[in-house]
């Protein structure tokens, strides 16, 4: 079985989410029956309501429209950013995935990147 490295919001299927596995490209995300995830993936699943409860959170705090449609990206997949490989968004979720690994490693908490500035 493969790693799970992220799950999103906004899977093509309604009562799914949309997987990552760990060293797979964002264009082969697949999606999963959130409650079979929910079952086998506890912890997982529960990082990622994390995340979201404070993405919601700080969603409230931002008027920006723009910065807030990119807040929402931490927990809603949409396709094109799905697709765009290349996108900083990526090598963000990379690094959260590996720095949250050495903080469990010594039972210390997760770590979530945001980019929250267009770059062009």
């Amino acid at each position: 079985m493969w790693e799970i490295q992220a799950i999103f919001e906004g899977a093509e299927t309604e009562g799914k989410i949309a997987v990552l596995y760990l060293g797979w490209n964002s264009e082969h995300m697949y999606d999963v029956d959130v409650e079979w995830f929910r079952e086998h993936y506890k912890r997982v699943y529960d990082i990622a309501e994390a995340r979201n409860k404070f993405v919601e959170v700080l969603k409230k705090k931002v008027s920006d429209k723009e910065k807030k449609a990119l807040i929402e990206l931490e927990q809603c997949m949409t396709l094109d950013l799905q697709y765009d490989c290349s996108n900083r968004y990526w090598f963000l979720q990379d690094l959260t995935y590996f720095h949250s690994k050495i903080q469990q490693d010594n039972g210390l908490g997760n770590v979530h990147y945001m980019c929250i500035f267009r770059i062009n």
